[in-house]
């Protein structure tokens, strides 16, 4: 009784969150008032959710409710390390008896990693969304969105909920502005598990390349059209109505395999890259996305960014002049996330000139395992780039 009354509370509470707040005229930035923000997302119950809140309850000094909710995210599965490592946040709470049985949590649940067995590709999520989106021309659309594709989703969908979806009115505005490529998500289920055996097989090359390699679960899930991969502590998020082009009579129809495939296994090295705490360094984001790319195309033989490569390489002179130019002002804008760019200037150029630095790096290196090791987990980019002499 206690249970279901529980539950009742809860939906209402969400449907009065819906119902009254105002519908998204636009799409908001990806900055939100910390407290407000993660407090809204609690009852998602994901790890990171309870993660993010815990620095933001240190920041408030409610050091005993942080370690609270720190215990939360590791008994629901936190596993990044590194994360909690490097955030000089929690360095207050360290002294705390608590800090000892939190790390020896976090070691039990990122140990699971280390097994290929951990692995899996999840596409639940686009059933559920397919299911809902069918509501679009009925009353409260905004609140079905969230009640049968948010609340019941992965983990994954969840996590992807908090940083690149927000509010479900800009899930809604996506769908209604662009229903032919929505409408098609669900039809390509198959395809998605599918491309299972090529992802498990890049996962095995990357242990035998990289031996502390850890098997995070893929998530295909649907947003709002700004984001094609991305990793948090929950796994590999990809965004599937990326992977959709127009072919010639102007239907989508989904990117093949051997496309989709490289932005896995892109966001698979996110995953286990470790360069300390972060920073708006514009040469360690450069090793960051590269290194990537490079060992993308180590274990696939292709990039997230194969177009670049002529222009790259037609104008490597030029380009790399102007990189190092910049590696004191850091115009991260001008080399990264800066659209489809011009005919003179294409977008992210960054990512390229980060993969001709890896790679030349490797290849001058005499030991390549090490190499990988390096570009994996170097606390300081800049000797990366001297010894690739570029």
């Amino acid at each position: 009784m206690l249970k279901r009354t529980f539950i009742i509370c809860l939906v209402i509470l969400i449907s009065n969150y819906l119902n009254n707040r105002t519908l998204a005229q636009s799409r908001p930035s990806y900055h939100f008032a910390e407290m407000d923000y993660y407090t809204n997302f609690l009852f998602l119950e994901t790890p990171s959710v309870y993660y993010q809140y815990a620095i933001t309850l240190v920041k408030d000094k409610q050091y005993t409710k942080a370690l609270a909710r720190l215990e939360r995210a590791m008994n629901l599965g936190y596993t990044d390390f590194k994360q909690l490592i490097n955030e000089e946040a929690f360095h207050p709470l360290q002294a705390d008896p608590k800090w000892g049985k939190i790390i020896q949590q976090l070691a039990i649940n990122r140990d699971k990693l280390s097994s290929l067995k951990n692995f899996d590709v999840i596409s639940s999520d686009v059933i559920n969304f397919s299911i809902a989106a069918k509501k679009v021309n009925e009353p409260g659309f905004r609140k079905s969105l969230f009640m049968n594709y948010i609340l019941p989703g992965s983990n994954g969908l969840k996590a992807f909920y908090t940083i690149r979806i927000f509010d479900p009115s800009n899930l809604a505005i996506a769908i209604e502005e662009n229903p032919d490529l929505y409408n098609m998500l669900g039809s390509n289920l198959a395809s998605i598990q599918s491309m299972k055996p090529a992802i498990t097989s890049a996962m095995m090359k990357m242990k035998s390349i990289f031996n502390a390699t850890v098997f995070p679960k893929v998530y295909f899930v649907v947003g709002i059209n700004n984001t094609g991969g991305t990793v948090a502590n929950e796994g590999l998020l990809l965004g599937i109505e990326r992977q959709f082009i127009k072919d010639s009579s102007g239907k989508y129809q989904m990117k093949s395999t051997e496309n989709i495939v490289p932005i896995v296994v892109h966001e698979l090295v996110h995953f286990q890259q470790d360069y300390g705490p972060e920073s708006n360094s514009l040469l360690k984001l450069a090793i960051k996305e590269g290194s990537a790319d490079f060992i993308c195309e180590l274990l696939v033989g292709k990039t997230t960014y194969d177009n670049l490569k002529y222009f790259g390489e037609q104008n490597w002179n030029m380009i790399s002049l102007e990189f190092k130019k910049d590696l004191s002002s850091n115009p991260i804008n001008r080399w990264f996330y800066n659209g489809k760019g011009t005919s003179t200037w294409p977008g992210d150029l960054g990512y390229y000139i980060g993969y001709r630095i890896s790679k030349a790096y490797y290849e001058k290196s005499s030991n390549k395992m090490q190499a990988i090791i390096d570009l994996l987990t170097t606390k300081d980019p800049t000797v990366i780039l001297s010894m690739s002499e570029l």
